[in-house]
């Protein structure tokens, strides 16, 4: 009797010559100039079919249902579950409250103390006139017929708005300020007075009555006639 891998080993050489014999006939028929097109067919495989064992089939799963047993019904439901690392609702000790701190009081003077620190300066313009430009310009209207001493609330854009929180630059934006260096005059009265509190270390803030008329900028060239409607 012959062994297992003598078999195999015969398989495979009869395999192998069988797929030869047909490559060749297939090869034959063409140059022959039959009708018949080159068919691609399935490759033969020469292993032993040893080296590749049949995967058994899967088994359907059990569906029948299971019932307890009567010992198992006897101890009744399944306690809860008790976790130690952390204690129960009702054991856990009370956080104490913590208050917030009270609001700041704000008043209408705090806006001519109020002092930023500046980075830039305008052109022309150095420190030394920034600390001595005073807070109030011109005398104070009578407190008779005026309810604020003075009209308006001339503001100067001291630093830049990068890295600010969005809802001061809102504010900012409410103040007309968009850039440094620029000044916006506002009333008095308690509204504005609220939004600069709220920007004090961005702006600077002088009181005055009057606010300037803007002077026509030079157009940098000098009209002297036209020559529309004259012959070139």
């Amino acid at each position: 009797m012959l062994s297992a891998t003598t078999l195999a080993a015969r398989l495979a050489a009869s395999t192998a010559a069988a797929a030869r014999a047909a490559f060749g006939a297939t090869a034959a028929a063409a140059a022959a100039g039959s009708a018949w097109s080159l068919v691609r067919t399935r490759p033969l495989s020469t292993s032993a079919p040893a080296a590749y064992p049949r995967v058994p089939r899967r088994t359907a799963p059990d569906t029948k249902p299971k019932f307890p047993r009567p010992s198992m019904l006897k101890l009744g439901p399944a306690p809860k579950p008790v976790y130690h690392f952390f204690p129960p609702r009702k054991d856990r000790p009370r956080q104490p409250m913590v208050k917030a701190p009270p609001k700041a009081k704000r008043y209408l003077s705090d806006v001519e103390t109020s002092r930023p620190l500046p980075t830039t300066f305008a052109k022309g313009e150095s420190e030394k006139d920034f600390k001595t430009r005073p807070s109030r310009i011109g005398e104070p209207l009578p407190k008779d017929s005026h309810m604020y001493p003075y009209r308006f609330y001339e503001i100067t854009m001291r630093r830049g708005l990068f890295g600010i929180p969005r809802a001061t630059r809102k504010v900012m934006a409410s103040l007309g300020l968009t850039k440094r260096h620029q000044v916006v005059w506002c009333r008095v009265d308690p509204r504005s007075a609220g939004k600069i509190l709220k920007v004090k270390e961005l702006v600077h803030v002088r009181l005055t009555n009057t606010i300037p008329e803007k002077a026509p900028l030079p157009l940098g060239y000098k009209r002297v006639g036209s020559l529309v409607g004259q012959p070139l």
